[in-house]
């Protein structure tokens, strides 16, 4: 249902309300402002904290881990870790940041309050990326050296392993039956681990060059791309089965749930191009051109849209969910590497490693105009009036229009559909006025609504 904004109908003296409701099938296309935030040496990656709205860059060439305000978008505290950075995470649990630092074999604990290292932990070799179980409350993390996957205690700071193959480099987290998959980069298998007990219940055959794994939470499967022989691998959560093998194309890495249309997305790096999945059938429906060596993708909630980081240039990639299609092309820094959505203030935050910047992308806020003229514009008993409902935004929005009436009369016509037109989109309806007699004349006047697209992103009002 969309949000829907109430304008009176004069109808002297009993007053009619009249209430236009415009349920899009296409939103209009939003526009984008770039802030651009210095930060450490060689930024990579990002974690988001909705406790503090801080969002924390791991700079994997300084040692130090940049702070930004969400707020101010300005760096607020710089925090030395250790060597290499290479991943952060979010523990929702105890409100502190794990940092992964891959030439150390370390993981640096920041308190989220105090944004100060607070624990050192040793874990295997090569620690990269990190996954979180909400059920157990320990963090996983990956190992690009060993065939060792660390689990950290949230209440201990306890570090204990769990043997899998040879190079996790990536975990996924099941939210479904709350295990971790290890995707083992060197050893071409995906190993199982059980949440309740972290011990290997399979270990999973794939393609070459295992990378970091996406999990559908609408069919279950976890979707494995395979970097060394340009395919996904889709593994079944119910029986560990391998329901598919699908070829995209080349170095794909990694796969993306978009949770607007239940689609898989997987940044081919060597292609330039995003092939979009349907995991209903489990096949390529798209091959989206982007800009040089596709890299990272991030859903971005306030317009179902994807963002992709080209890696290869300075630009960041935005897909429409409902049509397949690039929509806009953002310029950032140099070697833009991944993005995280900061809901704070509904920004895209992309860290450039070729520019020592994280760029802060905001979604400027559209007007959406609805009006409607009616001739003739009184009508009496049983008397026919033809109704225009105009739409107008930055792109050619559709869908339907419907009218109703309080008070004592009615209106016959329940909807229209919208025709586009370059940057308006109108309908017509024939409308019948019924009422009780000896009533006073029914006079519509035109009506304006307008909304924000941060308000209601998926409708039209």
């Amino acid at each position: 249902m969309s949000n829907c904004k109430r304008r009176k109908i004069l109808l002297a003296p009993v007053l009619a309300l009249l209430i236009i409701l415009v349920v899009p099938v296409v939103r209009a296309s939003p526009s984008y402002n770039v802030t651009t935030i210095p930060v450490g040496t060689n930024p990579v990656t990002e974690a988001y904290d909705p406790v503090n709205g801080n969002v924390y860059v791991s700079n994997a060439g300084g040692n130090t881990v940049s702070v930004i305000s969400s707020s101010t978008n300005t760096v607020i505290a710089t925090v030395m870790v250790g060597v290499s950075p290479a991943s952060v995470l979010w523990n929702p649990v105890n409100g502190n940041l794990y940092v992964g630092n891959r030439g150390s074999a370390t993981v640096s604990v920041i308190s989220g309050a105090t944004n100060t290292v607070i624990a050192t932990l040793t874990v295997a070799a090569g620690p990269h990326v990190m996954a979180f179980d909400v059920a157990n409350g320990d963090v996983y993390v990956g190992s690009d050296f060993t065939n060792l996957v660390s689990v950290i205690s949230s209440q201990t700071n306890a570090v204990t392993f769990v043997t899998v193959g040879v190079g996790p480099e990536s975990l996924t987290y099941d939210p479904a039956n709350h295990d971790v998959y290890a995707c083992n980069f060197f050893s071409n298998t995906v190993s199982r681990i059980d949440g309740s007990t972290n011990t290997v219940t399979a270990t999973i055959t794939v393609g070459t060059g295992p990378g970091l794994a996406a999990f559908d939470p609408a069919n279950g499967n976890l979707y494995v791309p395979n970097t060394g022989s340009n395919t996904v691998t889709v593994i079944s959560s119910l029986n560990n089965a391998v329901l598919a093998t699908i070829s995209v194309g080349s170095a794909p890495n990694p796969t993306f749930y978009d949770p607007a249309n239940n689609d898989i997305y997987v940044t081919n790096r060597g292609s330039n191009y995003v092939s979009v999945i349907d995991s209903g059938t489990n096949t390529v429906i798209a091959n989206v051109l982007v800009d040089l060596n596709p890299y990272y993708a991030v859903f971005n909630p306030v317009d179902d849209d994807m963002f992709v980081t080209d890696h290869g240039t300075n630009t960041v990639s935005v897909i429409d969910s409902g049509t397949q299609a690039v929509i806009a092309t953002i310029i950032v820094g140099s070697n833009p590497h991944v993005g995280v959505f900061d809901f704070t203030n509904f920004e895209m935050y992309v860290s450039n490693d070729g520019s020592n910047t994280v760029s802060a992308i905001s979604i400027s806020n559209l007007t959406t105009t609805t009006s409607v003229v009616c001739s003739p514009a009184t009508v009496a008993v049983n008397q026919e009036t033809q109704c225009t409902a105009t739409v107008t935004d930055a792109s050619s929005p559709t869908g339907t229009v419907s009218f109703s009436s309080s008070g004592s009369g009615t209106f016959s016509a329940i909807s229209c559909t919208l025709t586009p037109v370059p940057r308006q989109a109108v309908a017509t309806c024939p409308t019948l006025q019924t009422r009780v007699q000896r009533e006073p004349i029914l006079s519509l006047e035109p009506t304006t609504v307008t909304r924000h697209i941060r308000e209601a992103p998926a409708h039209l009002v």
